[in-house]
Formats: C-alpha cells, structure tokens, sequence
C-alpha cells in the first residue's frame, strides 16, 4: 500500500508491481498474511524514490523569436511556439529566458520567467530561450533559431503626430516658452495613440519661418519647431509643428473736443478743438513707446453748417513694437457741429432821389466780405421798409423826405447781416417866371 506521506503518485497491485504516474518518494508500506502455522508478519514501510527519466529525444519545440516594427505600449510576446511535439504533455509548464547569447548554459536559474516576457522596446541581439518542464522528466532548454528583432519605427507623419498646445496665443509682449507643450503621439495605423515617451526623441529647437534659430517665443509671427527620434524606438529622422502668435487686435477711438467749430469752409479740424485718437485692445491700452497713431487725418464729413461726423482716420502707426498689432478700425468717429460764420464785412449805400410825383426806387449798393480765401460771396440782399418783412425788390418811395431802408444779406453757411440805409427823395426845385 503507498501511504500518503508519498510525494509521488501512482499505483501498487498485489504483486508489488509499482506504476509510476508522478515521480517523487514513495512509501510503501509491505504487509504478509498468515497460513497455516504461520501468523502474520509486522508490516514493513518501504521508501522508494523515484528520479526524472532523461527528457526524450523525440521531443521537440520550435521557438520562433519575435519579429515586427515597434508596436508602442502594446508591444510583442518574446517567443511564439511554433511546433510542439505530440508527445510532450499537455500539462508541461514552460519557462522563458532572454540573453544576448546563443549559450544556455550561461543563463542564470534566477531568471527564468513563468510567462512570456512582452517586448516593448527595439530590439536585435537577444535570443529566446524556452524551458520545458514535465513531472517526470528532466527539463530541457530550446533555443529561438535567430534573435527578436523588432525594428525602429520611422520617426514620420505615417507613424507619429506632432502637437503644440496652445497651438495659436495672442501677442501680451510676454515670452511664451514656459506656456507652450510640445508632444509625440502615435499615429500609425492600428496605434491606440499613446503619447510618445520623452526619451523616444528630443526637441531640436525653435526657429522662424526663414529657419533662423530663435530662443525667445514673444513677437508675433509663426514659430517652428523641430524634433528628432532618437535611437531607442524611433529613427533619427526629423519632423517639425508650428505655433503662432497672433497680432494683437487694436480698436481706434476719437476723443477730445469741443467738437464744433465756426463755418471756414473746409472740414478740416481745428488745432484748438484738440481732438485725439487712442488705442486699446481687449486686455488694456499699449504703452505709447511699443505703439501709437503717428499720423491721423481727422476731417468732418461735410463742409457745410450743421450736424457732421468727424472721421478721425490713422494714415500710419509708429512705436517699437508696432509689427505686433493689428489696427481693426482705422477710422473711429464723433458726432460734431460746423456754426454759421459771421460776414467779415458789410457795406450798403444809396444814390438820393429827386421828387417827380411818382414812385422811384432807389439804387442801393450792398456787398459783402466772406472772410474767407477760398469762400466767395455770393450773398442774396432783400429789403424792408420796416425791419420784418423783407423782399426782394427795393421799396419805391413817392414823397419829399429821408427814408430808412434795411438791406439784409444772406448766403448759405452765414449768419443773415442786417444794415441799414438812408434813402433821400429831394423836393423838386421852384421854377420862376
């Protein structure tokens, strides 16, 4: 009978036939029957170890070692087995172990592993080595035929994309190196888009769009940046990505005033109006050294008496940091008034008159002086007997006497000027016979 202190498994029959199933130590415990005369003797244990057979020689396994393109995090199994024989057991157990060496007798025990290791990373000089393990055999080490090699992964747009972020920003007169990320993710087909380890390429650095070397990112413009894979998993090739720094966005405004001025003609602006226009842009108003309105046409809408806008309009910007803004509204306006002008002068005479019985108009002369070079008079005069109702022709007076005519002039964008003139209807002389 085997007990079951054995480490062994297997079976006994009357005949002290032992079959083996599992090595190890059998104990085995020997009894004898009494017959006839005789009594039966004292049981007897037994112990019986059992060593691993030699592994057979018709076993065998194919280890193919693993072959591909750099696959990221996702990786390859070291080894596949290829072929097994029939007869290895279904329950053998196998053992896995890499070295840079085709001689498994300097593998170390310590290393074995019970799984298949994952490859992640390029790699061309190690060599599967697989152990495999039954009950009752002693193990034996198979050797992948050729190393693992899994290449480096071309360092291109069909394999990695490249991303900033913040991709665009606005001109603040702030460097932005520190804001910027520049990142590596996969991008080949079948990736699952991992970001790309830092260690997998490096950043070769910035430049502008002429390729000339930039350390500071803070003027407005588009930057490049350049980037290399490095050896581990990538080739050296280079890819680059951009960043812009957009123009700050500045808004115009007129202010100042008064914002009238008498009639002159023109719908020019006075200095003594002290109208002014200024910048401003969502985050504040620029220094006046990086920007400013250098020079500003300002100039009302029309010439003429009434209500007008002005149009202040920036003919150009100056300031040391001009190159990085961007006027939205070159002209801003406010609403002004242009008032009538007085003549500069007026002049009205009349010619006497002798009496003859009848109604005579008088010969008035009125002029007037506008005052202005450019602004001819063409004043239209009406006349009145009394200094309210006025009409075009000159009154008629009929009787001996001095009269009082007013003459008022008016012309468009004038105040009306009024003037008056004495008009001298003279007796007729006494003839004597």
């Amino acid at each position: 009978e085997i007990l079951s202190k054995s480490t062994g498994k297997g079976t006994i029959d009357t005949n002290g036939l032992l079959t083996v199933e599992k090595i190890g130590t059998f104990v085995i415990q020997v009894t004898t029957e009494g017959t006839g005369v005789y009594k039966p003797a004292k049981s007897v244990e037994i112990t019986l170890k059992v060593t691993p057979g030699t592994f057979p020689t018709g076993w065998d396994l194919k280890v193919e070692a693993a072959k591909g393109v750099y696959n990221g995090a996702e990786g390859y199994p070291a080894a596949t087995i290829e072929y097994k024989s029939p007869g290895i057991p279904a329950d053998a157990r196998y053992e896995y172990q890499l070295a840079a060496t085709k001689d498994s007798s300097t593998l170390l025990e310590d290393q074995w592993k019970s799984e298949c290791p994952k490859i992640i990373n390029a790699t061309f000089d190690q060599y599967v080595f697989v152990k495999v393990i039954t009950d009752n055999y002693e193990s034996k080490v198979f050797r992948s035929n050729d190393p693992i090699n899994i290449e480096r992964r071309e360092f291109t747009k069909d394999n990695v994309a490249v991303t900033v972020n913040p991709q665009t920003v606005v001109y603040n007169g702030k460097v932005r190196n520190s804001e910027i990320k520049v990142e590596v993710f996969e991008n080949w087909s079948g990736s699952s888009g991992n970001k790309v380890d830092s260690t997998d390429y490096k950043i070769l650095g910035w430049t502008d769009r002429d390729g000339n070397p930039v350390e500071e990112l803070k003027d407005a413009g588009t930057y490049i940046v350049r980037l290399m894979g490095a050896k581990r998993n990538y080739w050296e090739n280079v890819m680059d990505a951009s960043f812009t720094i957009n123009k700050c966005k500045l808004k115009s405004q007129m202010e100042g005033g008064p914002l009238d001025k008498v009639y002159d003609g023109t719908t020019n602006v006075t200095e003594e109006q002290k109208v002014l226009v200024t910048l401003s842009s969502d985050s504040g108003v620029p220094d006046f050294q990086d920007i400013h309105a250098d020079q500003v046409k300002y100039a009302y809408r029309s010439a003429d008496v009434g209500e007008h806008y002005i149009d202040a309009t920036i003919i150009t910007l100056a300031g040391d940091k001009v190159n990085n803004y961007e006027l939205i509204n070159e002209t801003s306006s406010l609403k002004g008034v242009i008032k009538p002008r007085d003549f500069a002068s007026m002049t009205v005479s009349a010619a006497p008159l002798t009496y003859n019985g009848t109604e005579q108009q008088p010969k008035i002369n009125a002029s007037v002086e506008t005052g202005l070079e450019k602004v001819s008079p063409d004043a239209v005069f009406t006349y009145s007997k009394d200094g309210v109702n006025y009409q075009n022709e000159i009154p008629g007076f009929t009787e001996a006497g001095t009269y009082l005519v007013y003459v008022k002039a008016s012309m468009a964008n004038f105040n009306d000027e009024v003037r008056t003139v004495a008009v001298t209807v003279t007796p007729k002389e006494s003839s004597s016979g």
